[in-house]
């Protein structure tokens, strides 16, 4: 058994919080941290952040625009 910090992997734990979990559980857990971690990297490497405050008319469109029936 592995003892982890619950306020290190849920932002909504305010304080220390320690549980025991099985080998398994704790790996996948830092394995998904670490995957966030590398995606972000890459979503800021590539420049990929959009926001709905820039002037290029995608927000517009995309407010105008009405479903059709089908």
């Amino acid at each position: 058994m592995t003892t982890i910090n619950l306020k290190d992997f849920y932002p909504w734990y305010t304080h220390d919080e320690y549980i025991e979990v099985s080998k398994e559980v704790a790996d996948e857990l830092r394995a998904n941290k670490l995957y966030e971690a590398a995606y972000q990297r890459r979503i800021v490497r590539n420049k990929a952040q959009y926001s709905l405050e820039c002037e290029d008319g995608v927000e517009y469109s995309a407010c105008v625009s009405e479903p059709t029936p089908q």
